[in-house]
């Protein structure tokens, strides 16, 4: 009995040290990540891969956050109006209408349209939003990626990612999300979809 207890904690630790389990705070992954939701990230999937979304501490200072992987390790990065160019494209998206999503800001809770993207990326294709009457500003001057990875929010406007404080270094990524656990808000076609790769890759 004592030995199948030590065992037992033992796992426990194990797994613990192995995966988080965070709850982000806002709608900046929306719609397929809302706040709430409880997600499972694992601490050793190996390196990221363009499309996994991450947990990270923010160069900015900020808390732990989640974005998605947009540029890897060799990749020239730049930014013009807003927009991301990987290697001197733009990333591959399609239009895919509009969407309402509800309380997506503090300041009302009631639903609002933005304009929706599927987006291609490594081995994902996820959907991206953005506010509908809002430019995208800001430029970033070109640079290749050395040991970091520029990663966005899946809400493109309004939010920060990269454009605004720059390439996140490896070391700073503490783990990749597989999955929704649960989501927030109940709702059953986000709950238990994957939200980064398909399964973990070996170091």
């Amino acid at each position: 009995g004592v030995i199948v207890l030590v065992v037992a904690l033992v796992a426990m630790g194990l797994g613990l040290f192995a995966v988080d389990c965070p709850r982000p705070s806002s709608d900046d992954m929306a719609p397929g990540i809302r706040k709430g939701d409880l997600l499972l990230a694992c601490r050793t999937c190996g390196k990221p891969q363009r499309g996994d979304v991450v947990l990270f501490m923010s160069p900015d200072n900020g808390p732990v956050t989640v974005r998605r992987v947009v540029g890897v390790p060799g990749d020239r990065v730049e930014v013009h109006n807003g927009q991301i160019l990987i290697n001197g494209k733009p990333l591959d998206d399609t239009d895919d209408g509009t969407v309402k999503l509800a309380d997506v800001d503090p300041v009302s809770s009631q639903p609002r349209p933005f304009a929706v993207a599927f987006e291609h990326n490594g081995e994902h294709e996820y959907r991206v939003i953005r506010d509908l009457g809002v430019v995208a500003t800001g430029d970033r001057a070109p640079e290749t990626l050395a040991d970091a990875f520029f990663v966005a929010a899946d809400r493109r406007i309004l939010v920060r990612d990269s454009r605004d404080y720059g390439p996140v270094a490896r070391a700073s990524i503490r783990s990749i999300v597989l999955r929704v656990l649960s989501a927030g808000d109940h709702d059953a076609d986000r709950q238990g979809k994957q939200s980064g790769r398909a399964a973990c890759r070996g170091r």
